[in-house]
C-alpha cells in the first residue's frame, strides 16, 4: 500500500489534501506541519510519495523538495500552493519536484496527478533495482556471466570442455 506525506503548515489544507487522497484506493496518509517535521516523518516512514506546500515556515516547499533530491532522490514530490503560477510551475520542476498542482485545483487535478506520479515513481525505482541488481551480478566474485560473441554464434562457454574449467 502506497504511502503519501502530506505537507502544509494549515491543517485545514492538511485536511482537505488528506480527504482527497484517502479516496484512492490503497494509499495511506500521513502528516507534517512544515519541511523540518517532513525530512523526520520520511526517515521514520519512507513514504511513496511527498505533497507539501510551497509556503510554509522554517522551511519551505522548495527547501524540502531540494533536501529530498539530495536524502531521498527516489521519493517524488508534489508542490501545492494557493499563489500559483506558470512561473512558480516552472521553478517547481526545474528543482526536481515531480508535478505542481494549485490548491485552488486540489479537487479537480490532485488524484489524477498523484495517480501519476505513483506509476511513474514504481517504474522508475523498478529500472533503479534492475540496474543495481545487474550491477551487483557483473562485480560478484565466483558468478560466472555468459557474453554472447555474436548473434547466433557459439561462444568459449558453449563448448563441453568449458563446463569443467
Amino acid at each position: 500500500m502506497p504511502t503519501a506525506l502530506i505537507v502544509d503548515d494549515l491543517s485545514g489544507d492538511r485536511v482537505l489534501a488528506g480527504g482527497i487522497l484517502g479516496k484512492i484506493a490503497d494509499v495511506s496518509v500521513i502528516y507534517a506541519a512544515d519541511g523540518k517535521d517532513a525530512l523526520e516523518q520520511i526517515e521514520l516512514h519512507v513514504p511513496d510519495l511527498v505533497l507539501t506546500d510551497l509556503q510554509m515556515p522554517q522551511m519551505n516547499g522548495l527547501e524540502l523538495v531540494r533536501a529530498m533530491q539530495e536524502e531521498y532522490p527516489l521519493i517524488p514530490a508534489i508542490l501545492m500552493t494557493a499563489t500559483g503560477s506558470e512561473d512558480i510551475a516552472v521553478q517547481t520542476l526545474e528543482q526536481g519536484a515531480a508535478s505542481y498542482v494549485a490548491k485552488k485545483h486540489l479537487a479537480a487535478d490532485l488524484q489524477e496527478t498523484v495517480v501519476r506520479v505513483l506509476a511513474s515513481s514504481a517504474d522508475e525505482r523498478s529500472q533503479t533495482r534492475l540496474i543495481n541488481s545487474n550491477d551487483r551480478d557483473d562485480f560478484c566474485p565466483g558468478k560466472r556471466t555468459r557474453i554472447a560473441v555474436g548473434a547466433g554464434q557459439p561462444s568459449a562457454a558453449d563448448h563441453p570442455a568449458a563446463s569443467r574449467l
